[in-house]
């Protein structure tokens, strides 16, 4: 799969998004991190780096599927796919069955072929949102095609998760969700942590994140997305973008978000400047 400079190369949508990783666009310095997401990375046509821990060695594979949480660290800066999975996602949970506690697991060169195979055909058709957003779906039914379970997580837990991701960008308390759930705060937060594997805190910092990057990508500044997405401030932003991605929002790819959340998106930039303008 050649690269083309004139197709946009970064999709971002709930539940995903898709980057065309090329030399250019890595970085000098990149840290050891883990991001709520799930991971999947297929070189172009070199084998991929990964270590997966600090004084971990270098393990090297065609493609790499990375569960949510894992500490990796990306080396060589070669042509790749990257695509983000939402583990609460039902193809989150697919790849999930896939992993089968097993993490990170390498990819065949038979099932990167395949992938790569899914992608040219798109890139040959008509590259966008919806034709990028197919194409990963095939990828997951090539590489978990039979592997659907049922729900493991508590409704209740699934009903705050729901909620908190249509509000991410809201000071909901847990007194309040835990109420709409009908249980107590504490109960709410033993479940959240069972099912979701993260304390309720750190996957609103995952929302948080994803909300700050979509602003970028409307040409927001860094503070400007820092506090549409509900950071204290850009330093706090910057942090944890470091500590989810490796590096600072700036070395970021330029995402193309969906119309849904551009529409929303926009709507909150439209208020935040009314807010401004009042001040």
């Amino acid at each position: 799969m050649e690269q083309d400079t004139a197709i946009p190369r970064s999709f971002l949508w709930r539940g995903g998004a898709f980057h065309l990783h090329s030399k250019q666009d890595a970085p000098k310095e990149h840290d050891l991190h883990a991001h709520f997401a799930m991971q999947l990375t297929v070189g172009l046509r070199e084998t991929v780096s990964l270590r997966s821990g600090r004084g971990e060695p270098e393990r090297l594979a065609s493609g790499w599927l990375i569960g949510s949480g894992q500490p990796h660290l990306m080396e060589g800066g070669g042509a790749a796919i990257v695509i983000l999975i939402d583990p609460l996602s039902q193809v989150g949970r697919r790849l999930c069955a896939r992993l089968a506690g097993a993490d990170p697991v390498p990819l065949s060169e038979a099932e990167c072929e395949r992938v790569l195979a899914e992608f040219e055909r798109g890139r040959l058709g008509r590259w966008d949102m919806q034709s990028v957003r197919a194409a990963v779906g095939r990828t997951m039914d090539l590489l978990a095609p039979d592997m659907v379970s049922d729900d493991p997580i508590d409704p209740r837990v699934r009903s705050a998760v729901d909620f908190l991701m249509l509000e991410s960008d809201q000071n909901i308390s847990l007194t309040d969700l835990a109420a709409r759930a009908g249980v107590s705060e504490s109960r709410l937060a033993h479940l959240f942590r069972r099912d979701v594997g993260l304390p309720m805190r750190q996957y609103r910092l995952a929302l948080r994140m994803e909300e700050a990057v979509k602003q970028i990508s409307l040409g927001l500044s860094l503070a400007d997305a820092a506090q549409a997405a509900g950071f204290s401030d850009s330093a706090h932003f910057c942090r944890i973008c470091r500590r989810m991605f490796g590096n600072v929002p700036s070395c970021l790819p330029d995402f193309e978000a969906d119309d849904a959340r551009l529409r929303r998106a926009r709507r909150r930039l439209k208020d935040l400047r009314r807010r401004d303008f009042l001040c």
